[in-house]
């Protein structure tokens, strides 16, 4: 006569059983694979950036200016080492990069580099007009796909590049500085 327990015999249980060495291993994989990502997230440097037209008042007059913003929402330290930004003139064009300066001692930049710790931010201000003033100097091939493709972008001493399209103010007066510019009668060829 064969045991029983609970209505079931021995080969029954030792099926049953055979389970739970499957189910401690699939546990065991998935508690090391949530370690090494809890670990391994507080690693990477993670920044917010913006890229927008502003209006600084508190002077004589309403100053304009193009803001450039980088906030560290990660928990390890960030070090920005460079502002620029990038786009391509044509479709199929090779993409471009320019290097932003910022002044300094203008009482509202932050220096460049700076290290921001967590939640810390960092912002720049160059002016609106210089800033426009120099973009038809790049003469691009086509303005209308660069002004769609023009992208802010914070480099940091890691090697970690980020990037964000450009807010749709400062595309609306990289436009209109085109569109003046095209309506500009062309100085004749005097060949």
């Amino acid at each position: 006569m064969a045991i029983t327990f609970l209505g079931l015999d021995k080969e029954h249980w030792d099926f049953i059983n055979s389970f739970s060495n499957w189910i401690a291993a699939f546990g065991t994989v998935g508690a090391v694979g949530v370690s090494l990502w809890l670990a391994l997230r507080s690693e990477r440097v993670k920044l917010k950036v913006w890229a927008m037209n502003v209006v600084v008042t508190g002077t004589p007059e309403l100053s304009r200016y193009v803001a450039i913003s980088a906030t560290n929402i990660g928990r390890r330290a960030a070090r920005v080492v460079s502002i620029g930004w990038a786009y391509r003139d044509t479709p199929d064009g090779k993409r471009q990069h320019l290097y932003q300066t910022t002044a300094r001692g203008d009482g509202m930049s932050s220096l460049i580099p700076v290290t921001l710790a967590d939640s810390e931010q960092a912002s720049w201000y160059v002016p609106l007009s210089l800033w426009l003033d120099n973009l038809p100097k790049l003469e691009p091939k086509d303005w209308r796909h660069m002004v769609d493709t023009f992208r802010l972008q914070v480099f940091t001493s890691i090697g970690q590049t980020f990037e964000v399209p450009i807010g749709d103010d400062l595309k609306k007066r990289m436009r209109e500085v085109f569109e003046a510019e095209a309506a500009k009668p062309k100085p004749e060829d005097g060949s």
